[in-house]
């Protein structure tokens, strides 16, 4: 998805099409929320992305992926909270992550996948995604 996402960011297309997968719509609605994408639609069993765009520049500049399937990253309350005030992200995530103010963290918690700061709001740590240069 982050792959996709990136390469069509730098084409400046206004759509792109991906794999359908639960968890993708998932962070599809984190996005929209956030106002990075305009929409997705899903046909069958691919997964349309409309993105956003200002002054004929897309919003979001990158989308890069931390936990991989064969490196898992997990984030305490603690971590998110290390991640937003820019303190201590190499020791809250046990790698270099950039921590910069515009830079959208994605956590999966067990109420659903959220953004670092409705993660603060509803106090749960969990699976550290990906984040979103804006």
């Amino acid at each position: 998805m982050c792959s996709i996402l990136n390469l069509s960011i730098k084409a400046n297309l206004v759509e792109c099409t991906i794999v359908y997968s639960s968890l993708v719509v998932l962070i599809c609605r984190t996005l929209l929320a956030d106002g990075f994408i305009r929409g997705f639609y899903v046909t069958g069993a691919q997964l349309t992305i409309k993105l956003s765009f200002i002054n004929n520049r897309p919003v979001l500049k990158q989308l890069k992926l931390i936990s991989k399937p064969g490196r898992k990253v997990f984030v305490s309350l603690k971590g998110i909270y290390l991640l937003q005030t820019k303190f201590g992200s190499a020791s809250a995530t046990r790698s270099f992550i950039p921590a910069l103010k515009l830079i959208k963290y994605f956590v999966s918690s067990n109420k659903g996948v959220v953004d670092d700061s409705q993660a603060q709001r509803v106090c749960s740590g969990g699976l550290l995604l990906c984040y979103a240069y804006v």
